[in-house]
């Protein structure tokens, strides 16, 4: 078959034009407008150029990601849908986008999944995932030229949804409000618990009153709050910490040196030891007085008084450890 030159040139122009020309902002609004549900276009490897390359007069987003399980990548998994709630809150508030009135330009996001577009992430020379970039408003031509404008995001502790629309924010000079919507199933459920609790209470009202107004109850609850927030378990619960340590030669860590760390194990073990400083010294105080024999009350006192010395040298011992330099113990328990 032969081709004559003109169709071989209008080859070329036509390649060029998809791979170099990029999108108008018309086009890509009109795009946005025919994805339905989730306002994010995916990227694969016969499309990524035609979003990426040649001038653009609005702002992208961008996130390179795999929530496949052979990856095992549980922020990938965690940051998807935060990303995606973002773009669509962005699409509820402008769905018509803002053009290149003075409200600024419009703003668009992609995301690239690794098994459908390999060529991009070697491209940028990946190493881990995810990763996230800001690509600003370009007049450049040349091919990948967009590689050289990318602004990366940083990942950080905290709702995503947030940190995305602040970076966003800071970037494009735009306001991006997030719209979380509404989930009925959840909302069934609760509105079905809750009509649960107040049937079960109007029929077991009386018990219910004595329950409440029960001191023990009251008592236990105070204590086990206490001790969970006096021992560190939020802290645990904030910084993911993991439950203990074993060192290369095998041996296990329970406590982590220094104020500023510690394992998940502390927390459980600090929290035994101030219940049962707890339980001796409320033993002290309510029930040995009630002891009516001498000699029992003064044998009953004697061994309550020095459990209550023992064991608070195992929790100055166990503050000697986080606090190399702390001077005071009772015992020499440990090393």
């Amino acid at each position: 078959m032969k081709v004559s030159l003109i169709q071989l040139m209008m080859g070329v122009m036509a390649y060029a034009a998809c791979v170099l020309g990029g999108f108008t902002n018309e086009e890509m609004l009109a795009k946005v407008k025919k994805l339905g549900g989730k306002k994010v276009f995916q990227l694969k490897e016969n499309n990524y150029e035609e979003f990426l390359n040649g001038p653009r007069d609005y702002h992208l987003m961008l996130v390179l990601s795999s929530t496949s399980s052979q990856f095992n990548c549980p922020l990938c998994v965690e940051i998807k849908p935060d990303y995606e709630l973002v773009a669509n809150s962005w699409f509820q508030d402008h769905p018509n986008g803002v053009g290149a009135s003075s409200e600024g330009k419009d703003v668009y996001f992609l995301y690239a999944e690794f098994l459908n577009a390999k060529s991009l992430f070697q491209k940028l020379q990946l190493n881990n995932i995810p990763k996230a970039y800001y690509v600003a408003p370009s007049a450049a031509s040349a091919p990948d030229a967009w590689t050289d404008e990318l602004e990366e995001y940083q990942f950080f502790q905290g709702v995503h949804t947030e940190l995305i629309s602040i970076f966003l924010g800071d970037k494009t000079g735009h306001k991006f409000n997030v719209y979380v919507p509404v989930s009925y199933s959840k909302l069934g459920w609760t509105v079905f618990i809750v009509a649960v609790v107040v049937l079960w209470l109007k029929v077991f009202f009386k018990q219910f009153k004595v329950l409440l107004s029960s001191k023990l109850l009251w008592t236990v609850l105070s204590i086990i709050t206490i001790l969970l927030f006096t021992s560190g378990y939020m802290f645990n619960q904030i910084r993911h910490t993991p439950y203990f340590k074993q060192n290369p030669e095998g041996a296990v860590e329970y406590f982590a040196g220094g104020q500023q760390t510690q394992y998940a194990i502390e927390t459980q073990i600090v929290s035994f030891i101030y219940g049962i400083l707890s339980l001796l010294f409320v033993t002290l105080v309510k029930k040995v007085p009630t002891i009516e024999h001498p000699k029992v009350k003064l044998l009953a006192t004697g061994l309550v008084t020095i459990s209550i010395y023992a064991i608070f040298s195992v929790l100055l011992a166990i503050f000697g450890i986080k606090s190399p330099g702390f001077p005071f113990k009772f015992f020499k328990i440990f090393g």
